[in-house]
């Protein structure tokens, strides 16, 4: 597999009593976090094969739009990526970003996962 990786990430609904885990990319800090599931297909949950360098997509979730947007920016540096607006919730509490790059290999994608969890003004990745 080569070029843009594209995975389906499906959150878990919250239960009446969730089961709150950690993310599996960082030590998340946010309390809210129930998980996330990667599904490949309806017969299997194995681990995709992935070829790199190969194209990213981050999901980037925070409540102030331009705080966001520079997050992307500061974790990215000086490596070339896009960032587009994706969607806000209903009441505008909270604000998506996509942004895409091409890593080089699992631990720098990883290290981005990493670095966009712990950054204060993310909320969310996925």
């Amino acid at each position: 597999m080569t070029g843009c990786v594209g995975v389906t990430l499906v959150v878990t609904q919250k239960l009446k009593q969730p089961k709150y885990t950690t993310c599996p990319h960082t030590p998340h800090p946010h309390k809210n976090y129930i998980g996330v599931n990667m599904i490949l297909d309806n017969k299997t949950q194995e681990k995709p094969e992935i070829n790199y360098p190969a194209k990213w997509g981050f999901k980037v979730i925070g409540k102030d739009k331009t705080k966001v947007q520079q997050a992307v920016k500061e974790i990215m540096g000086e490596k070339e990526h896009t960032c587009k607006f994706s969607n806000s919730t209903t009441k505008g509490n909270y604000h998506s970003y996509s942004a895409e790059c091409t890593v080089e290999s699992e631990e720098e994608r990883d290290n981005l996962y990493k670095a966009f969890g712990k950054h204060d003004d993310v909320h969310y990745v996925i």
